[in-house]
C-alpha cells in the first residue's frame, strides 16, 4: 500500500482540476494532483500545465482512481492497481460530474443544522 501525506490534494486533472491546482502552485503550497487517466491527451494544452506543475516540485499522479474519501483520508488504486492512502488537510473534488470527493463531502454535511446546508452544486 502506498501512503502519502500532503497539505492539499486536487482530485481530477481536467480543466477544473488544473486551474484549481494553479492557485496553490503559485502560492508555493505543497499539493498532489491525482488523475484517473494515464496522462493528458497528447495534443492538449494540459500537457504544458502538468509539466510546469511537475517542474515546480508538485506531484502529478496519473492513473490514480479515488474510490473513497473519509474526512482527510483519500483511498483508491494507483496505476498498477495497488491500493493507496493519502492524507491531506484540504481535498478538492474536480473529478467529474459524479465526483467521489463531492459525494463524500455531501454525506459529511448531511448532519449539519438546516441553516448551514447547501445543495445544488454549491449554490445556496
Amino acid at each position: 500500500m502506498t501512503d502519502h501525506e500532503t497539505f492539499a490534494c486536487v482530485v481530477g486533472a481536467g480543466p477544473a482540476g488544473l486551474v484549481t491546482a494553479l492557485g496553490p502552485a503559485r502560492a508555493g503550497v505543497p499539493f498532489v494532483l491525482l488523475d484517473e487517466n494515464h496522462g493528458p491527451v497528447a495534443d492538449s494544452r494540459a500537457v504544458t500545465v502538468r509539466a510546469r506543475l511537475a517542474e515546480r516540485g508538485h506531484s502529478v499522479l496519473s492513473g490514480h482512481r479515488v474510490s473513497g474519501v473519509d474526512g482527510y483520508t483519500i483511498n483508491g488504486k494507483d496505476a498498477e492497481g495497488r491500493p493507496f492512502t493519502m492524507r491531506a488537510r484540504h481535498v478538492v473534488g474536480a473529478d467529474s460530474l459524479h465526483s467521489t470527493v463531492r459525494e463524500a463531502s455531501a454525506r459529511r454535511r448531511s448532519h449539519w443544522p438546516d441553516g448551514c446546508r447547501r445543495s445544488g452544486g454549491g449554490r445556496p
